[in-house]
């Protein structure tokens, strides 16, 4: 039954201690990222500000090192047609497409296309695609709906403003009683 560490059941007011966590090792990069900050789904975002070097520097995708991995994303693109598709970051912006895509874009506000391209605004601005959506007070909300969602898990002041300018371009969801008035 000699259970120790982290195999033990913790009795009530107990918690099992670490090494990193009594300080008997100094901290690192990775324990400084396994920390995180709070109510942040990717760890410590910034771990410069704890005194180490970012692990992975961003990269631009046409980077001659991301060559590789552009030419996969090509490829997978490529291998939707004829039908769209699309690779986005977690706000919303743009990174690549296939040719299909273009079909969107025809009367489209020239702005709204312009680097870079928000999918999100593209999609619910009212000189966007937001004219051609039949459903667009419920599908609006469904798309504000997982972006609110996404800032609960990781507080980001950048995608509450862009909720807050999506949000703004949504008509009130209509309420329909069972005989059809309000």
């Amino acid at each position: 039954m000699g259970r120790s560490g982290d195999e033990a059941l913790p009795r009530e007011g107990y918690l099992p201690c670490r090494y990193t966590q009594c300080g008997r090792t100094p901290g690192s990069t990775n324990s400084a990222t396994k920390r995180g900050e709070p109510g942040s789904r990717s760890g410590f975002r910034h771990p410069h500000a704890a005194g180490f070097a970012p692990a992975f520097p961003e990269s631009p995708l046409d980077d001659e090192a991301l060559r590789p991995v552009r030419q996969a994303l090509d490829t997978i693109l490529d291998g939707h047609l004829p039908y769209p598709a699309m690779v986005v970051r977690p706000h919303g912006t743009l990174v690549a497409a296939n040719r299909t895509l273009d079909v969107f874009h025809e009367g489209v506000d020239p702005a709204l296309l312009a680097p870079p391209v928000n999918v999100f605004r593209l999609a619910l601005h009212p000189d966007g695609l937001a004219r051609r959506v039949r459903n667009l007070p419920e599908w609006g909300r469904h798309i504000t709906g997982n972006l609110r969602a996404k800032l609960v898990r990781s507080p980001d002041p950048s995608l509450e403003a862009l909720l807050t300018e999506l949000e703004g371009y949504l008509p009130p969801t209509r309420v329909e009683c069972a005989n059809g008035r309000l």
